[in-house]
């Protein structure tokens, strides 16, 4: 990701050489309420970016091995890279708003929702 500021302001860009896979969709999560939760699944075939564009998000991300990894999202000009089969639980401050972009379409994308069915496969 890139950010520039002038003109009274900043400007944050993902061009695609920055990303290891072809955006295929793109989303974005709002009218979250305090301490939305959201995630607990595991994308099985498709890569993900988050970018937190206002707010916060808390991020778990954890392996089959059971590693766990905590981010916190809350800077329009960072972003979150995640690999496919990688376990995402998130809770999210009150107004926040997440984009993710996505290495699959919706009807392309598997999730697995049960935690002992993925470290199993």
């Amino acid at each position: 990701m890139k950010t520039s500021a002038g003109k009274g302001g900043e400007l944050s860009v993902i061009d695609e050489d920055q990303l290891p896979f072809q955006v295929k969709r793109s989303y974005w999560i709002y009218n979250l309420k305090e301490d939305a939760k959201r995630g607990g699944h595991v994308h099985l075939n498709s890569d993900r970016v988050l970018v937190c564009l206002q707010g916060e998000a808390e991020v778990k991300l954890r392996n089959k091995k059971g590693e766990e990894w905590d981010f916190v999202l809350n800077n329009p000009g960072s972003a979150l890279y995640f690999p496919r089969q990688y376990w995402i639980d998130m809770s999210c401050k009150q107004g926040s708003i997440l984009m993710a972009l996505t290495s699959c379409g919706y009807a392309e994308d598997e999730l697995e929702t049960n935690w002992d069915n993925f470290i199993i496969s």
